[in-house]
């Protein structure tokens, strides 16, 4: 002990002592560099596992500047060494001694074709495994390595073109649990721009691959391993017409590889879309929509690539393909009173059963602004299905918005309700409605507060059971440098399996196109306290984070929890800085089996900022 606090105070007399100099010159290299270089005491400790303590350095540091000269050759590398004081709060830290390192280049950033390199890699770093509906995340730790390169090429009145490459490799473990998620991603696009004639054009090239191992907690305990490939090639422009509209015109391929299980897939498609738009007044809009889809189930699993899911596996038919026209009409019949019209037939074939549907709707919506009242918007329509000829029954639209300040409350809120939406699937409709509500006003002249809640209901009519439901409340208090807030956020519903987490579904696309191994039914809640404030240059910030979330399929049902408990201290001192932080986690997911792990951790340490040139 004496021998170590002997080297402690050797090094704080360095880290004072250290000089700052200005960017200096190698023949034709320009260099600077700066940073923090620091030294800390740290300890951690977990149940049945032997305290581990000790003196550690840890740094930062930028090294950048040019060659020649900046429009020739840029350069800049950065690295961080044990920064084991940024207790984690979620993705924002790391429990352990987290380091990475990255270096870039950019050339040529002057000319007609410039170009650019860089890598990267993490070790250690503390993340959150990902959950719907606004609920916290499991606490990961995990490495990744990146590289990224990229080309361009703009000569005067030629098309430009624009090459990149990244490739991302990680591998992640959800702490407490020996379990892992592994992903390797690897993304190359072109992308050109031209205008002839007044016509403005771009084409884009996108090829994606994907290797992906979850977690076992999401497939019955054995681990879900893929791969897949997709490719997009697009092109698009557009040119004015009479009345002041305009058209646009785009083309799409769309293809797609992949496999997990043993079971492989493959597809492709083309697709088709004309829009066009006229202005003939200023109280009148019109548009024109066409669509031609020769692949459906493709353009499905291209957006479940997109959106991170693992091999998916979607079945639509041997020939599923899609033809649609709309119509939308806008009228503004008062300054404040508006209507709008539409009209959509789709044609399409899945699961081998050709499907014609038309839908028509109107909407009238009124917006005023009274003393009294606030501001305010409202809303109604009417949609009517017809289907193969047969008349579906109507459907309703409606919603709110509300603005007011009284005296010195401002208040807020909203509501919207849709029936019968039409999704992907024409066989297939969804309906939804949400809601929110806000209010705040300042307690004294410098103490405000403010409140929230929001929530979120959907489901699929033709299917029951698989509905979504998302709601949170929170409240925080602002007083000059000091926040308080609390939150509550609670989830149930159908969640897609990714390489990030857990998400929700995207979009449009309905659950019952899943394959069975793409999705689970989730149900999760978390509450957070959290406090911070600064008092003079001191730093103080904690918070308080609670998680409990369950996952159920057909072979299996997890019940899953974490706790997070962190505080941090910062005291910048002229060109010193003095850090302190604890972290206290508790985590159990899955089949970890022998309860949840608990570990904790805190550090104390002085840094000095220094600029050697």
């Amino acid at each position: 002990m004496h021998i170590i606090r002997i080297a402690s105070l050797a090094l704080v007399g360095l880290l004072v002592a250290l000089p700052a100099s200005a960017q200096v010159k190698f023949g034709a290299l320009t260099a600077g560099m700066d940073g923090t270089l620091g030294v800390g005491y740290g300890a951690s400790y977990a149940p049945d596992q032997p305290t581990g303590t000790g003196l550690g350095l840890t740094g930062f540091g930028n090294l950048q500047g040019n060659y020649y000269d900046p429009r020739f050759l840029t350069y800049a590398v950065s690295g961080a060494y044990n920064r084991s004081e940024s207790n984690t709060q979620g993705a924002g830290g790391s429990l352990t001694n987290g380091s990475n390192i990255g270096a870039g280049v950019g050339l040529f950033t002057g000319s007609h074709f410039p170009a650019s390199i860089s890598w990267g890699k993490t070790f250690g770093t503390s993340g959150t495994y990902g959950l719907p509906g606004g609920v916290q995340g499991f606490v990961t730790d995990g490495d990744s390595t990146q590289f990224s390169a990229g080309w361009s090429a703009m000569l005067p009145n030629l098309p430009t073109l624009a090459a990149s490459y990244n490739q991302i490799s990680s591998t992640t473990s959800i702490f407490g649990t020996s379990q892992e998620d592994h992903s390797t991603s690897r993304n190359l696009n072109l992308q050109s721009n031209y205008r002839l004639d007044g016509w403005p054009m771009s084409a884009h090239l996108a090829e994606v691959f994907l290797t992906t191992q979850t977690p076992s907690f999401l497939s019955a305990g054995e681990a879900n391993v893929g791969d897949e490939h997709a490719t997009n090639l697009n092109f698009s422009t557009n040119h004015k017409l009479p009345l002041y509209g305009g058209v646009g015109l785009s083309y799409s391929y769309d293809s797609y590889s992949g496999g997990s299980g043993g079971t492989r897939d493959s597809g492709s498609g083309n697709s088709f879309s004309v829009n066009a738009s006229f202005v003939p007044t200023r109280r009148f809009t019109t548009q024109f929509q066409f669509q031609y889809n020769g692949n459906l189930q493709s353009q499905v699993e291209n957006q479940l690539i997109g959106a991170g899911s693992v091999a998916p596996r979607v079945n639509l038919g041997s020939n599923s393909h899609t033809l649609s026209f709309s119509n939308s009409d806008s009228f503004l019949i008062l300054s404040n009173l508006g209507a709008s019209c539409n009209f959509s037939r789709v044609q399409q074939e899945v699961y081998g059963t050709t499907i014609a549907e038309d839908t028509w709707s109107a909407v009238v919506n009124y917006h005023f602004q009274r003393a009294l009242w606030g501001s305010v918007l409202l809303y109604a329509g009417a949609n009517d299905l017809a289907e193969n000829g047969a008349n579906q029954g109507a459907s309703l639209s409606a919603g709110a918005n509300f603005s007011r300040l009284i005296k010195a409350w401002q208040f807020g809120g909203g509501f919207s309700y849709q029936q019968s939406v039409q999704t992907i699937v024409a066989l297939v409709t969804t309906s939804n409605y949400s809601y929110n509500a806000s209010v705040g006003r300042p307690l004294t002249r410098r103490l405000v507060w403010n409140a929230d809640f929001h929530g979120f209901h959907s489901g699929f009519n033709q299917v029951a059971g698989l509905s979504n439901k998302t709601e949170g409340v929170g409240t925080n208090l602002l007083y000059r440098g000091f926040a308080l807030a609390a939150n509550y956020s609670e989830s149930v519903g159908t969640s897609l399996i990714t390489q990030n987490g857990l998400v929700a579904v995207p979009v449009g696309i309905p659950t019952p196109v899943l394959g069975a191994n793409q999705y689970l039914q989730t149900s999760g809640k978390s509450y957070s306290v959290s406090a911070s404030g600064t008092l003079r240059q001191l730093v103080l910030t904690t918070a308080y984070t609670n998680v409990n979330e369950a996952t159920s399929s057909p072979s299996a049902n997890y019940n899953n929890s974490s706790t997070v408990m962190f505080a941090n201290a910062s005291y910048p001192w002229r060109k010193m800085g003095f850090v302190a932080g604890y972290t206290h986690l508790t985590q159990g997911v899955g089949v970890s089996g022998g309860g949840p792990a608990s570990f904790s951790s805190y550090y104390i340490g002085i840094q000095r900022w220094f600029k050697p040139f």
